[in-house]
């Protein structure tokens, strides 16, 4: 299975031209280049955020029950799609990558009260359909839930190295 890290250097290699969706759970995620596809296609939102293996990256993702709906537009809009490790990975072509200016990109570690609402209450694609948020919602939900643990746990450790 493809990992970001492989996804980003395969891109960069065929300068773009050839895009990745990488499985990631219930989710397809788009990597730099087709994260840009991902929203000028469906509308899907950018994510900016960093990490250790290769800095800043972009990326943009959708539930697994929606990559027949992807798939069709991809198509209709004159793009190649081709299943790779099981649909585990997808490889597609002929969307174009470039963003309009203006285009929102929510920074992952902004978590300023104000950024926080403005992530709730955004749209992820076009059609907003229940079943994607919810699933948005979800992710976002186990996300913080996620964040508040690592911070607990830092308190404990804080409060036992004072002991």
């Amino acid at each position: 299975m493809m990992k970001m890290e492989e996804a980003l250097r395969r891109q960069q290699e065929c300068g773009d031209k050839v895009m990745y969706l990488v499985n990631s759970g219930h989710f397809y995620r788009g990597y730099g280049a087709a994260s840009f596809a991902l929203h000028n296609l469906m509308g899907y939102q950018i994510v900016s955020d960093t990490f250790k293996s290769v800095g800043k990256v972009f990326y943009s993702g959708f539930p697994v029950t929606q990559m027949e709906r992807v798939q069709n537009e991809i198509v209709a809009k004159g793009g190649k799609f081709r299943k790779l490790d099981g649909g585990m990975t997808i490889e597609f072509s002929g969307i174009p990558t470039k963003v309009e200016d203006g285009v929102k990109i929510i920074d992952r570690h902004d978590t300023t009260p104000h950024a926080r609402k403005a992530a709730e209450n955004e749209k992820t694609s076009a059609d907003g359909s229940l079943a994607e948020v919810i699933a948005l919602s979800l992710e976002r939900f186990l996300y913080g839930g996620e964040r508040r643990l690592k911070m607990q746990i830092n308190v404990v450790l804080e409060a036992e190295e004072k002991i």
